[in-house]
């Protein structure tokens, strides 16, 4: 939302997520609660499910790197910092195959970090 230098640009997305009007500018003019209408469309919309489909996870998955850093490299990638000893460890046995990446994936945009930190 920061990177769209003109305020008048619509989005869905963006209007479900709390994006403010721009009339001050000021932090508290977003609207920062979490709706049902969020939850649903995090679970089930198009838009997420052709994200996780494109290209950025075909590539990953082609790479030549372990299962461990494939699925440090989603968490980088989705909440921006390496998993724990434990998370490693579940994501390790996901990322062996292509399905259990986008599993991964899935999982980590619908956590509470990604919805309250990103």
């Amino acid at each position: 939302a920061v990177t769209i230098p003109d305020g008048s640009i619509t989005s869905a997305f963006l209007e479900l997520f709390g994006r403010p009007a721009r009339d001050t500018g000021m932090a508290d003019e977003r609207d920062n609660r979490f709706t049902a209408q969020q939850a649903l469309h995090l679970l089930n919309s198009n838009h997420l499910r052709s994200k996780l489909s494109g290209d950025g996870l075909k590539r990953l998955s082609k790479t030549t790197l372990n299962s461990s850093r494939l699925a440090e490299q989603l968490y980088l990638t989705i909440l921006s910092r390496f998993p724990s000893e434990q998370e490693l460890i579940q994501a390790d046995a996901l990322c062996r195959q292509p399905p259990g990446m986008k599993e991964l994936a899935w999982a980590l945009i619908n956590s509470d970090e990604f919805l309250f930190q990103h």
